[in-house]
């Protein structure tokens, strides 16, 4: 329907004046070809088809299951979900999609990034659960909505804990570049300068690290660690870092609410139920851009980094820096550390 509404759209714009009669009959016609829900009526007729992985682990299985809880409640008409097992990557999804014949194709995890077969571009499909977009696919999704916290967000929650931080200090890998690039406006947005240093593998960062906690002003600079394994690593880098830290009173926040558990500052992590119910309304709001687009859409693989995210602490680093949370402060933490 929306591509053929288009269409009739474009018919109408190339016909000359006509009277007054002829041109309320068009009207007519595009009013009820628009869909139900621009009208502002919910189309209890669209089908969304889900993929996603399932797990033996019941921590990391309910993390799909708040996802999926989220976009159920948000959906306007049917959902569908397949559960992938792990033998089943790369997965067929051509057969799901001849079944229910779904409106959006929403995938979770990095087990239903990689069909088997490419998914018809027609259909608006959207990722999510994963900290990147997958490099080798026959169709990359139109959208991937990131784990990875979004760096203004992070930084916004951390001047309001450190006020006086002037500059954000990070060592990165090549595949973070696009996180950096984003990073480096958003902290000129809020006023910050972020300082990146490119590492080519562990022992490159652990070197960069090093010196970077000789160097850092403890009341001015943060370091930020980013949750990339080639860079940050929990046996070697990581606790040499906090240790370092600690005894210098350097001030740490992280991508990974982990560190937070073993002493950094502060870290966001995902809203799950709320990351599901964006998820549902990014995808319609997609498929209204691909279908209001005259060619056929393009996909250019655009990434989103996470927005619907709480906020840890550790508050016995922040007894250490000095930091004295006050009653609005802790409201607006969601997960303390140590754990009481």
């Amino acid at each position: 329907m929306g591509k053929g509404l288009t269409q009739q759209r474009d018919t109408v714009r190339q016909r000359p004046a006509a009277v007054p009669v002829c041109l309320s009959f068009f009207l007519s016609l595009i009013l009820c070809l628009l869909p139900v829900n621009a009208l502002g009526v919910v189309d209890d007729k669209l089908e969304t088809l889900i993929f996603s992985p399932k797990l033996n682990n019941p921590f990391y299985q309910s993390i799909f299951n708040d996802i999926i809880r989220g976009i159920e409640d948000a959906a306007e008409g049917e959902v569908h979900t397949v559960r992938l097992e792990k033998s089943s990557s790369p997965f067929d999804s051509k057969s799901w999609v001849a079944e229910y014949q779904p409106d959006f194709i929403i995938s979770l995890g990095s087990l239903s990034a990689h069909p088997r077969d490419k998914i018809d571009s027609h259909i608006p499909w959207l990722l999510s659960a994963v900290h990147r977009a997958p490099s080798h696919n026959a169709r990359h999704p139109d959208m991937t909505v990131s784990l990875v916290p979004d760096p203004e967000l992070l930084f916004q929650k951390t001047i309001k804990l450190l006020p006086d931080t002037r500059h954000i200090h990070v060592v990165y890998h090549r595949s973070d570049q696009a996180l950096i690039d984003d990073a480096t406006e958003d902290a000129k947005t809020l006023g910050l300068i972020l300082e990146s240093y490119r590492a080519d593998d562990l022992k490159h960062s652990a070197k960069l690290h090093q010196r970077l906690l000789k160097q850092l002003n403890s009341t001015s600079d943060v370091l930020w660690l980013l949750q990339n394994p080639l860079i940050v690593d929990n046996r070697l880098i990581l606790p040499r870092v906090l240790k370092k830290a600690w005894s210098r009173r350097l001030r740490v926040i992280s991508n990974n609410f982990m560190h937070v558990k073993h002493g950094a500052l502060i870290s966001l992590y995902p809203d799950n139920y709320l990351l599901g119910q964006y998820l549902w309304r990014r995808t319609r709001s997609l498929s209204e851009e691909m279908h209001a687009t005259v060619t056929e859409y393009t996909s250019k693989d655009h990434m989103e980094w996470l927005q619907q995210a709480k906020v840890a602490v550790n508050t016995r680093t922040a007894n250490h820096l000095g930091l004295h949370l006050n009653a609005m402060q802790k409201r607006q933490i969601d997960l303390t550390f140590p754990r009481q």
